[in-house]
């Protein structure tokens, strides 16, 4: 008996890692603009350290671009914002079928470049007013779908819980303490 329960445990895999690649969308709250517009690229490399067959941990080191865009057919680019982050996610991953699977968890993210971010019409807005935080704080969750063995699809919303910087203005109200990055990411995910 001792020996069979000493097979399966060395079956079960505890550590995996892998990496990822895809599209980010995001938008800038409080730009006055709406809408997932600011296309961006989002990949990095995962580990995983597993606590049974079907839950692990996930630790990420990745690369996103975030920030706001609008563009008018008439006139063209109005407003931009690009901002570039090193990401450090780690999420709580359940894999609830065989071919599905749900993730949440915090990521804090190092602003790489904190000048030339934004511009408008008339070009640069140089310094950025205000200046954006060097730390990104948000909140992921995550869907996954099984393509083929070791290949997933993953989207994946992350929302800033810290502002990236105070409103212009200054004003807080409530919960309201400045801007705030939202992303809706779409990867492929490679995974042994």
């Amino acid at each position: 008996m001792l020996w069979s329960l000493g097979l399966q445990a060395q079956e079960q895999k505890v550590f995996s890692g892998g990496a990822y690649a895809g599209l980010s969308t995001s938008q800038l709250s409080g730009d006055q603009l709406a809408g997932f517009k600011k296309a961006g690229i989002y990949g990095g490399a995962f580990v995983n350290f597993h606590f049974t067959e079907k839950s692990a941990m996930q630790m990420e080191l990745s690369y996103i671009q975030k920030g706001s865009r609008y563009v008018s057919k008439t006139m063209g680019l109005l407003y931009a914002v690009n901002l570039q982050y090193f990401e450090m996610p780690i999420l709580y991953k359940w894999q609830f079928s065989k071919r599905f699977g749900l993730e949440a968890g915090p990521a804090l993210g190092f602003l790489i470049k904190n000048t030339d971010v934004e511009k408008n019409a008339y070009g640069v807005l140089y310094p950025s007013r205000p200046a954006f935080n060097r730390l990104d704080l948000s909140a992921m969750g995550g869907f996954s779908v099984k393509i083929v063995e070791h290949v997933k699809f993953n989207i994946r919303f992350s929302q800033s819980v810290l502002p990236i910087r105070k409103h212009e203005s200054g004003a807080v109200y409530r919960l309201n303490r400045g801007q705030y990055n939202s992303v809706l990411a779409f990867t492929l995910h490679l995974e042994y």
